[in-house]
C-alpha cells in the first residue's frame, strides 16, 4: 500500500494480515504497478506536495522497490516529462507504460520506458492536459487511455512496432 501524504510503503500478507515491511519512499506517492517476472515493483510520483488542481511543482519520479528485499533499488526520471500517474506494464514488451501531464514535452499523453535501460523509448500524445487512466488488453497488442476529452487508442506489442499516432524519442 502506497500513502500518498505517509511518504511510506507498506507490504502485508493478507493471508496472516501482518505487514512485514513499511519503507520510506518519495512523498506523495501515487499509483503502483507489480512486475511478478522481476519481482519489481513501480510507484509512481505526481506532485511534491499536494493533489490534483492543489499542489506545489510537479514531480518525475518512478521509483522501482524489489518486493522479496522491500529495498528501493532505483528510481527511473522520465523528464522532461512530469506528474506520472497510471503505470501500465507490457512484461513481454519489456515496457513500462505512464500516462504524464502536459508539459514542455508536449500535451499530456503516454510514455513507453524501457524497463531494462530505464529511459523512455516512445511518447503518445493524448492532446489533454491531464490524462490519467489507461489499460492494455491481455495479449499487449492494443490499449485504450481515458481522458477528459475522449478516448484514444494505441498499439502497444514491440518496441519498435507501433500503431496509432506516437512519437519516436530517437532512443531503442
Amino acid at each position: 500500500m502506497l500513502s500518498q501524504s505517509g511518504c511510506t510503503l507498506s507490504f502485508f500478507y493478507l493471508t496472516t494480515r501482518t505487514r512485514p515491511a513499511r519503507i520510506d519512499v518519495l512523498p506523495e506517492g501515487h499509483e503502483l504497478c507489480f512486475d511478478p517476472s522481476s519481482r519489481l515493483l513501480y510507484a509512481s510520483r505526481t506532485y511534491r506536495s499536494g493533489h490534483w488542481l492543489a499542489h506545489a511543482a510537479e514531480s518525475h519520479e518512478i521509483t522501482v522497490v524489489d518486493v522479496d528485499t522491500h529495498d528501493v533499488v532505483d528510481v527511473i526520471d522520465p523528464s522532461p516529462e512530469h506528474a506520472p500517474h497510471e503505470l501500465l506494464l507490457d512484461s513481454d514488451a519489456g515496457l513500462l507504460y505512464a500516462s504524464v501531464e502536459e508539459g514542455h514535452a508536449g500535451p499530456g499523453g503516454l510514455v513507453a520506458i524501457d524497463l531494462e535501460y530505464r529511459h523512455i523509448v516512445r511518447r503518445i500524445s493524448a492532446d489533454a492536459a491531464i490524462p490519467h487512466w489507461a489499460t492494455l488488453t491481455a495479449d499487449g497488442n492494443k490499449g485504450v487511455h481515458q481522458q477528459q476529452t475522449g478516448t484514444i487508442r494505441f498499439g502497444a506489442r514491440s518496441r519498435r512496432s507501433w500503431g496509432g499516432s506516437t512519437t519516436d524519442t530517437g532512443a531503442g
